[in-house]
């Protein structure tokens, strides 16, 4: 929608209306250039993606690419199933992409595993079901207990890796929140496997439980709990946790610390309307269809709602939104590609002091426009000029995301062993004098820099950014000859042995 003016919004933060004092509307082409650029990280999450799955995603991906990424823009490529990779660093020269999409998404995720897992374990339940207290006296491993636990373990690890994978991309988002410009991130991932519990528990129930009386196993003598005249003891009892999981709200923890921090997410499932194999396994047997009606324990049926919610989740609380339901990738793209041009921007004075903290963000159209959707972060974290200036920092450490004026440079020195195992590293920073703030005072010229380093990564974590003050005093004597010098600060950094990255913000306090 465009032709909207400031007048048509009414933005409210905590609640309290504010004024709207910083106002854009979305560029034509030729003004983009002036606009702040973007920076696109592309996360492919593994995890769950099937052999063919993304294939007819990565020509598409590479069209929006190239259709859409200016020469101030940024896009990176970020991979992640039990770790998470940076493939390829910011760029703006999209080909440094291209070849690295098709190389990850052919990597085999555990989607295929999955699903064969879940099927062999729907084949269990209908195998003994349809052979009863035989099979149980062959194969104890198929008795309708030991079915249970079989079931509870698939779910347990399924659910680990879920949440896995939620805690990734949460520290990847916590290392976006310093990039520079507008920060979106197009999520691409499998159908998440948040119920599959549940769903073989309801299989398992369905055959074995209290609604069924056609599997039952000889009556221990004495024991209570058999079918009257019968001699047979059913299940009834019987009640297994099966790790439910919800991914809606696991993702939506991950979707409120983007919208915080101003990245945006369009979550793209590549699997949709993909058949699942499960389903030909169960329409065919009869034994489970004389009970669930057919396939209800399709994979795809048991799992579609809950995972399309956890992609909802992710994106609509950062103004972006699922892209699920359909494999016209170039379509949905398309979408992604509209929007990113068609975005208008509001700014307003907080109304309270910095305190760190994620306060609410609405916003909705007067009169006429009312009617209108609107889709918009739904919260802010007002953050000190320090807070950002370490959150720049992480952003720098992770993902190279980095704007040196000061020309500031790092130099490392021989690492001393503390006698508690780890290693002290003199850390050497210097900035040329000349590219400092200098203000007059009766008897010198004053500066001030103020440093923040941190070392880590993605896998292991970011430590602790660290701060320090460093005062410039020079005589006014002095000042031409210094001009052409660096200013030089020296501080120990903690690390453990093996390579280490180390980063370094540099503000000029003054400037």
């Amino acid at each position: 929608v465009t032709g909207l003016g400031p007048e048509d919004f009414e933005l409210r933060v905590d609640g309290q209306s504010v004024a709207v004092r910083y106002f854009a509307a979305p560029a034509p082409a030729e003004a983009r250039p002036r606009e702040r650029p973007l920076y696109l990280a592309i996360y492919l999450d593994r995890a769950f993606l099937r052999p063919g799955d993304a294939g007819d995603l990565v020509p598409a991906l590479r069209r929006f690419l190239h259709e859409r990424i200016g020469r101030r823009d940024r896009v990176m490529l970020v991979a992640a199933d039990r770790g998470v990779e940076v493939v390829q660093g910011w760029t703006s020269l999209v080909p440094a992409i291209d070849t690295s999409l098709g190389e990850e998404l052919a990597k085999p995720g555990r989607g295929l595993r999955v699903e064969s897992d879940y099927r062999d374990l729907l084949r269990a339940i209908e195998r003994t079901l349809e052979e009863g207290t035989d099979l149980a006296a062959r194969d104890p491993d198929q008795h309708a207990k030991a079915l249970l636990s079989r079931i509870d373990g698939f779910a347990e690890e399924c659910a680990r890796d879920v949440r896995l994978g939620a805690d990734q991309l949460r520290q990847t988002v916590a290392g976006l929140a310093g990039v520079p410009g507008r920060t979106v991130v197009l999520y691409v991932g499998g159908q998440l496997p948040v119920r599959v519990g549940p769903a073989l528990f309801d299989a398992w129930q369905s055959a074995f439980g209290r609604k069924s009386a056609r599997w039952q196993t000889p009556a221990t003598p004495g024991a209570g709990g058999g079918a009257p005249g019968t001699g047979t003891t059913g299940f009834e009892s019987i009640q297994a946790p099966a790790a439910e999981l919800d991914g809606g709200e696991l993702f939506g923890r991950v979707a409120q610390l983007a919208s915080a921090n101003g990245v945006r997410f369009y979550a793209l499932q590549a699997d949709s309307l993909r058949a699942s194999a499960a389903a030909a396994s169960t329409r065919g047997n009869l034994a489970l269809a004389r009970e669930s009606g057919g396939a209800q324990w399709d994979l795809g049926r048991t799992q579609g709602a809950a995972s399309r919610r956890a992609f909802e989740e992710l994106a609509e609380a950062t103004g972006g939104r699922a892209l699920a339901g359909s494999r016209d990738f170039d379509a949905a793209l398309g979408e992604v590609r509209g929007e990113l041009d068609g975005t208008y921007s509001l700014g307003f004075d907080p109304p309270a002091a910095a305190d760190g903290r994620p306060h609410a963000v609405e916003v909705r159209l007067r009169g006429a426009r009312e009617k209108l959707a609107v889709r918009h972060r739904r919260a802010f974290v007002h953050r000190t000029a320090d807070q950002e200036a370490a959150a720049a920092t992480v952003s720098a450490l992770l993902f190279g995301a980095a704007d040196n004026p000061l020309g500031a440079a790092a130099e490392a020195g021989a690492a001393a062993a503390d006698g508690g195992g780890r290693l002290r590293v003199p850390l050497t920073i210097k900035v040329p004098l000349a590219r400092l703030a200098l203000v007059a005072e009766p008897r010198v010229h004053a500066g001030r820099l103020s440093l923040f380093v941190t070392s880590g990564d993605l896998e292991r974590g970011v430590a602790p950014v660290r701060s320090a003050r460093v005062p410039v005093r020079i005589a006014h004597d002095e000042i031409l000859d210094v001009l052409g010098r660096h200013l030089e600060y020296t501080l120990e950094v903690d690390a453990e042995r093996g390579a280490r990255t180390v980063a370094v913000g540099v503000r000029d306090d003054f400037a």
